[in-house]
């Protein structure tokens, strides 16, 4: 906004960039956060990331699940084992058990209320690490037994 010769011409670079194709897309990814990664465990390459909208079997996409303000465990390989590792957590996590016909390679995805996944499996065998990361971001399920007094 300042009337300068630099102001002036910073303004003319960027409404270059933003004409095209490749300058609006880098633009719009740093002033939306998508390039952001957390730093968390896990090997999977979603993890850390924002959740990618899948579009799921049933008509609805990821998004439409996430407005409730918990936890997603998002079961898209109909694992009976891997939900009952998710049991005793209550309103703390919303279980939804859809396949994603766009995504067959991936088994399951727990995504935190920030929509950013904090573990993603693509089979079976991964579910193992999945009551360690409940805890961490949930705290210990609600039927977990209680230390003597």
């Amino acid at each position: 906004m300042r009337p300068d010769r630099h102001a002036r011409a910073l303004r003319k670079v960027v409404t270059d960039m933003a004409l095209t194709t490749t300058g609006t897309t880098y633009l719009v990814t740093q002033i939306s956060g998508v390039w952001q990664r957390y730093d968390l465990p896990g090997d999977h390459p979603l993890t850390g990331r924002s959740a990618p909208n899948l579009e799921l079997a049933d008509g609805t996409r990821l998004g439409e699940h996430l407005h409730t303000g918990r936890a997603l465990l998002l079961d898209l390989a109909d694992d009976s084992e891997l939900r009952a590792r998710a049991a005793g957590y209550g309103e703390r996590l919303d279980v939804l058990t859809v396949a994603c016909p766009g995504r067959t390679d991936l088994a399951a995805l727990f995504v935190r209320p920030d929509g950013f996944v904090a573990w993603a499996a693509d089979g079976h065998e991964d579910g193992k690490a999945l009551p360690e990361v409940l805890e961490r971001w949930l705290g210990a399920p609600a039927d977990a037994a209680q230390p003597a007094a």
